[in-house]
């Protein structure tokens, strides 16, 4: 399974990034982003936490 971060409705809260490190990031303009590859099987729980809490609902795991 893969991620994606929508950076229109993303506010860089840094939540994703916190609970899932390595799947999500902080860029530069303080806007997270995904990893281009599989999410990890250690990473998972965590990674779809992140996209449940997301104030945003910036988070997509397909």
């Amino acid at each position: 399974m893969k991620a994606t971060v929508d950076t229109e409705t993303c506010r860089g809260c840094g939540f994703c990034a916190k609970m899932a490190r390595g799947v999500f990031e902080i860029n530069a303009s303080g806007k997270a982003y995904a990893s281009e590859t599989d999410i990890p099987e250690d990473l998972m729980e965590f990674a779809e936490m992140a996209a449940e809490e997301c104030p945003e609902s910036s988070i997509k795991i397909y």
